[in-house]
């Protein structure tokens, strides 16, 4: 496991690199393969083994909040090592690459899905967005614009299922993969 972190770790530092230079790193994956392996070449192109692949998938923002820890003239270096000190080091500059953007789209679309937890001082919450729709099925954080009503919030969170109105807040990792980072809700319906 160990093995996987530090070349997942290894992975984001390459197309970090890449995109220093201006260049789009392109991936490819080499699904026969169950060794660990990433490999890069002066072209942009990335090969990685499909363990790489499925860590990577979902860890970057594991590593974006370790190197969140680093706090200039406080915290210089997040460390964690084996025992023959391999492994990874997160500095001020890595914080600045695990950055990431989001942007809020244009369309509005209607969503089936069940609210089970809402914070009034915020207005933001999370949701059960239901399979066969727009984006894929999962748990999302929301967070409600404008006029949303904080009564029709919470009366509907005593429903199994409600439909709303909803903005999609994508955000673009450093490492240019994107994902929902909110689903803004803007009306309920009936």
């Amino acid at each position: 496991m160990w093995k996987i972190v530090k070349y997942g770790y290894d992975f984001f530092k390459l197309v970090f690199k890449f995109k220093e230079k201006g260049v789009t790193p392109m991936v490819d994956i080499d699904g026969s393969n169950n060794e660990v392996i990433l490999i890069a070449n002066n072209t942009g192109t990335i090969n990685i083994s499909k363990p790489v692949s499925l860590f990577i998938n979902t860890t970057e923002g594991h590593f974006n909040r370790l190197a969140s820890l680093v706090i200039p003239e406080r915290i210089d270096t997040i460390t964690a090592v084996d025992k023959n000190g391999d492994g990874i080091e997160l500095t001020e500059d890595d914080k600045r690459l695990f950055s990431s953007t989001t942007k809020l789209l244009d369309d509005v679309f209607s969503i089936r899905c069940d609210i089970y937890r809402y914070d009034k001082y915020s207005r933001k919450g999370k949701r059960i967005v239901f399979d066969g729709q727009e984006i894929p099925e999962g748990y999302y954080s929301f967070k409600s614009l404008g006029r949303t009503d904080l009564l029709d919030i919470l009366e509907n969170m005593q429903k199994k299922e409600i439909t709303v109105k909803v903005l999609q807040e994508v955000q673009t990792s450093a490492s240019g993969m994107t994902s929902i980072a909110v689903l803004n809700i803007i009306s309920t319906e009936e």
